[in-house]
């Protein structure tokens, strides 16, 4: 009989079948990539320069798999890392070894490993699809072992720590400590971003004003323009011009009026910055100081910071 011919874990049709639907599930990041292109965010050499950079170092390899540690171990037991971990790893190597359907083991190893194709892609959002294969792959195993009378307990245990974790693990968030890979913008919630809106007003003394924001996807205003148009635009009867570049074909492009030059009365915004962001700080810094003069006065509206110039 002719040895059937295998790539890793994997036959031929199998990892022809997960390269093609991985494609697809990827797909949506060369849409977005195009029209970053067409809104003129950067250019083909930018993108090729920058994967470039990425694929010569192979460091990149480490620093993945370091997020996967980072992932698993937030994904549980947030407020326990160290559990978090092993209560994976014990459930993995178990999902492996164990008698479970071939093809259920093939989908979710694919769904595991297939981040690894995106090394030269170092970002925090890179594995955010792996969150619901880690539940998967536990909750499987705790209703196998939910089977056993010793198992029962056991998986009671593990829900109490599950749940005791998180909510320990939200509150954290609130009080402005955690550092979840998962929270982008860690310290920026809505009561602050409501100050700030109310600052920029208060500091304008009910004259025309522009603003110009430094966030996460960069050159995005989306957040400030919702915000601005519902609550500037409802309690203070006026919202502000927007001085930055265009927003055409982005969500929420028509809220705020763009403008070549910025007004006399001008403001600085920064998002927090989710650990790539600091990069466009001084070009950034550089075009607000050649446009609309040097910083007056700054503020802090928890992780936010705004500048009057």
């Amino acid at each position: 009989m002719k040895k059937e011919r295998k790539i890793f874990l994997f036959n031929l049709k199998q990892f022809g079948s997960g390269l093609t639907i991985y494609l697809l599930t990827i797909s949506s990041i060369f849409v977005t990539q195009f029209k970053l292109y067409k809104a003129d965010i950067f250019n083909l050499q930018t993108l090729t320069e920058h994967t470039q950079n990425y694929i010569n170092k192979s460091v990149q390899i480490i620093e993945i798999l370091k997020q996967y540690v980072e992932k698993i171990s937030y994904a549980l037991t947030p407020s326990w890392s160290t559990v978090s971990i092993v209560c994976f790893m014990l459930a993995l190597i178990w999902f492996i070894k164990s008698k479970f359907k071939k093809d259920l083991k093939i989908f979710l190893m694919i769904w595991l490993l297939s981040p690894l194709c995106l090394f030269f892609k170092h970002s925090y959002y890179v594995l955010i699809g792996i969150l619901p294969m880690l539940y998967m792959i536990m909750a499987v195993c705790l209703w196998q072992l939910g089977k056993y009378k010793l198992g029962r307990y056991l998986v009671i245990i593990f829900l109490s720590l599950f749940v005791f974790s998180n909510i320990m693990a939200v509150n954290k968030t609130r009080s402005q400590e955690s550092n979840h890979v998962s929270n982008i913008q860690t310290g920026a919630y809505l009561h602050h971003q409501l100050a700030l809106i109310d600052k920029t007003y208060e500091l304008a003394k009910n004259k025309q004003f522009s603003i110009s924001s430094l966030t996460t996807p960069y050159k995005y205003n989306t957040t400030w323009a919702y915000l601005y148009s519902w609550y500037g635009k409802e309690k203070y009867g006026y919202i502000p011009y927007w001085f930055g570049s265009s927003q055409k074909g982005l969500p929420a492009d028509n809220l705020l009026e763009r403008i070549e030059k910025p007004k006399e009365a001008h403001f600085s915004i920064y998002d927090p910055d989710p650990g790539w962001i600091y990069m466009f700080i001084p070009e950034f810094d550089k075009e607000q100081t050649s446009w609309a003069g040097p910083v007056l006065n700054k503020y802090q509206f928890g992780s936010l910071k705004l500048e009057q110039r």
